[in-house]
């Protein structure tokens, strides 16, 4: 193994928010010195990076894939992209990361790509980061944004990025997600999900399929 090319997809933006998105490979083995990232779309100038292409001030490594979502997708409305009915459609458009590596240095087992750690950065506000429940914050997270309003994180115990009652700040679905309509809350389109949440995935864990009473699709965005 020698390179790994990751592509990403922006579909949509809700809201206004400038937000950037990035990743963290699981792999504790892995050494700057033998990476090298090509391909991050960045727009402002609150990221730093390394020589490499990595993020800089980071334990573990971390890429950064674009800092502005709204550079990548622009709104023709001015309010939000493939969000709102009615409004025109904009085409998504497709990122691609290369990650090289030394060759014959590290295994494709050595990346922990099936625990790879993605994040979003809200509003250009690095230290403010959402992460999926019980994942980990990089080093360059802001550690007083946890508890505040509805946040249950618990640094000590290991819990991250959840509601008291479990409810999730981002989720990760296995197959192509229909997102909702802009103000829409997921658990009014996808009515099993709260229930899902609620009991860690022990109920529901099919809540994101197209089965009889699992969905209100008037909520849900319809691609014109």
């Amino acid at each position: 193994m020698t390179e790994v090319l990751s592509t990403f997809v922006v579909r949509a933006i809700g809201a206004e928010f400038a937000n950037g998105f990035g990743f963290q490979l699981a792999g504790t083995a892995l050494q700057s010195s033998d990476i090298q990232v090509e391909g991050s779309r960045l727009f402002e100038n609150y990221i730093t990076l390394n020589p490499n292409g990595t993020e800089a001030n980071q334990k573990k490594i971390t890429v950064i894939v674009f800092d502005n979502v709204n550079k990548i997708l622009s709104s023709p409305s001015g309010f939000g992209v493939n969000v709102v009915p009615g409004t025109p459609y904009v085409k998504p458009d497709s990122l691609v990361i290369n990650i090289g590596f030394t060759p014959n240095v590290y295994t494709i087992s050595d990346l922990g790509l099936d625990n790879f750690n993605p994040f979003l950065i809200v509003n250009k506000d690095r230290g403010k980061e959402i992460h999926l429940p019980d994942y980990e914050p990089t080093s360059l997270v802001n550690p007083s944004y946890f508890g505040t309003n509805q946040d249950n994180s618990n640094l000590a115990s290991g819990i991250y990025y959840k509601s008291a009652k479990n409810l999730p700040w981002a989720i990760n679905v296995p197959s192509s997600f229909n997102y909702t309509i802009e103000t829409v809350m997921v658990a009014n389109a996808y009515l099993k999900f709260k229930a899902w949440a609620e009991s860690s995935g022990a109920l529901f864990p099919d809540w994101y399929l197209k089965n009889s009473g699992y969905r209100n699709e008037n909520n849900i965005y319809q691609i014109p």
